[in-house]
């Protein structure tokens, strides 16, 4: 019994371990595959080979085709597969071959044919497992028809056919002229060019003058001119001929150049004017203008503007007349000098007043351009100052305060207000000729500096130290203050004295603190004996 389950489960093994060695489906490498009826099996026997065979469109490198199971496992795969070459694909007569991927498997042959050739065939063609995929295409030479006849000319060579760059030649019968180009060529598109030309008879149309001029007499009023006519050109009003001769010739149909060329006359200056300039703003050729403007002071008779024609400048010259100005008014309680019945640009007229007043104004008023006399004439007045006025925070001392007049000479001083002191300047001002004398002096406000120090306190400045600013004074945690908690600054200082900060009555102050226990100074001090969170009084000291 013992022995046929050894033999039994012995079997069994050997059934196991043969199915473990199978190997599976072999994987192959890039461009390749299983061949033949191996492609479609799972599992192989230990001891198989397969074969594996490149892609189309690829062929063996390099390595065997050919793999072995063994022990479950498949050899390694050695056969290298890369792509198949075509190689060039030949030549094409009239074109060329392009390859712009490559020559392998997958890529194109593009070909193009030379100038004036024409593609007859595919013009692609792909590199494929067996080759090339068609045969070359040709590039066969462009034709021409004839091209048209022309009126009054004709061409050679006549063809019934031509060929890319063949050219023909035309010519015109007697008495007409080419206009165009003299040859034609068949070009690629399988057309002649340029566009044909034409024949005229050789007669000349009207002459096309240059610029500014015009044809002489009557041959201006002429359509046609015949062969060898001469015309002349004359240079139109206002111009001058500058170069050239003014004759063309008529020649076989056309006009030989014009060379005559004619420019604007030239007036040059146009002369100068007393007491004013002359501009040119834009010359002094035909059709420009001088412009004449008079000096400051003076004024134009006569036109401000010439224009340069075709004999010279239009008009005279104007002439500029001084500016006169009638005499200026009297003044009250005044009089001017020189006294005259008119006056001229520029002249001056100086002013002055009876005694005891005094001349408001500008002394002297000057002829003006415009023939008034400038500035505004001044005025006389009374040689008494009204009252003064002060500069800021100051005012007037003593009792002339209440005065409305001052006599000329008065001198009067002013006081800087309560809570200011001179800064700067003097306080006294003089009256002198109905006027006062600037004031001077400067008044800021008085600074009272530091109010001092508070023991167990500060003193706070919120808006500074000068005339009507406060000092505050706050005192430290645990006292109190004892007086006033604000003092001003006034005109002789601080008001008032420094307050005090006192210890509060219900503080105390800690002396020492040893081993829990605090010895304590205050109104009423205790020793205090700290048992867990609950204070217990031990006794007065």
């Amino acid at each position: 019994m013992d022995i046929a389950r050894f033999l039994l489960l012995s079997c069994l093994g050997v059934a196991v371990t043969a199915q473990d060695l199978q190997c599976p489906r072999p994987v192959p490498e890039q461009n390749m595959n299983v061949m033949g009826n191996d492609s479609v099996l799972d599992a192989f026997p230990d001891g198989t080979t397969v074969s594996f065979a490149c892609d189309v469109g690829y062929t063996s490198a390099a390595g065997s085709p050919v793999v072995t199971c063994a022990a479950g496992s498949w050899s390694p795969v050695t056969l290298m597969c890369e792509r198949k070459n075509c190689g060039p694909a030949g030549e094409v007569t009239n074109g060329r071959i392009d390859y712009p991927e490559g020559t392998e498997f997958g890529d194109k042959a593009v070909i193009t044919c030379d100038t004036g050739y024409t593609l007859v065939g595919e013009r692609e063609i792909t590199c494929e497992d067996h080759g090339w995929s068609h045969r070359l295409p040709e590039c066969e030479v462009v034709t021409c028809d004839p091209p048209p006849e022309i009126v009054n000319g004709a061409f050679t060579p006549s063809k019934d056919s031509y060929v890319y760059l063949d050219a023909v030649q035309y010519s015109c019968e007697n008495y007409y002229t080419l206009i165009g180009s003299k040859s034609r060529t068949c070009s690629e598109d399988g057309t002649f060019k340029p566009d044909p030309p034409t024949c005229i008879d050789q007669t000349c149309p009207r002459p096309v003058p240059g610029p500014n001029m015009n044809v002489k007499g009557n041959k201006m009023l002429l359509e046609k001119f015949p062969d060898g006519t001469k015309a002349s050109f004359a240079c139109d009003v206002g111009y001058t001929s500058a170069a050239g001769s003014p004759v063309v010739t008529c020649a076989a149909g056309s006009w030989s150049p014009v060379t005559l060329k004619c420019e604007r006359k030239n007036c040059g200056p146009a002369g100068e004017v007393t007491d004013g300039h002359v501009d040119y703003p834009e010359g002094t050729e035909f059709g420009d203008k001088a412009v004449i403007t008079c000096f400051t002071g003076f004024t134009l008779v006569g036109e401000s503007e010439r224009i340069c024609g075709d004999h010279g400048w239009s008009g005279r010259l104007p002439d500029c007349e001084v500016v006169t100005c009638d005499p200026p008014p009297e003044i009250v309680n005044g009089a001017f000098t020189p006294s005259k019945d008119s006056y001229v640009y520029l002249d001056v007229v100086q002013y002055s007043c009876e005694k005891y007043y005094t001349l408001i104004g500008s002394k002297t008023r000057t002829c003006s351009e415009d023939g008034t006399f400038k500035p505004d004439p001044p005025a006389c007045v009374d040689q008494n100052c009204p009252r003064p006025v002060p500069g800021p925070n100051m005012n007037v001392k003593e009792n002339i305060f209440y005065l409305e007049k001052f006599p000329d000479g008065t001198k009067v001083s002013f006081a800087c207000d309560v809570g200011y002191t001179s800064a700067a300047g003097s306080p006294v001002v003089t009256c002198a000729a109905g006027s006062w004398s600037p004031v001077t002096l400067r008044c800021k406000k008085k600074s009272c500096g530091l109010a001092g120090k508070v023991t167990n306190g500060r003193i706070d400045y919120p808006k500074g130290k000068e005339f009507g600013d406060k000092a505050v004074i706050v005192c430290d945690s645990g006292y109190t203050l004892a007086g006033a908690s604000e003092i001003t600054c006034g005109d002789q200082g601080w008001s008032g004295s420094l307050p005090i900060c006192e210890a509060s009555g219900n503080n105390s102050v800690v002396l020492a603190s040893v081993a829990g226990i605090s010895v304590l100074i205050g109104a009423a001090a205790m020793i205090i004996a700290r048992q867990g969170n609950h204070p217990s009084p031990v006794g007065p000291i």
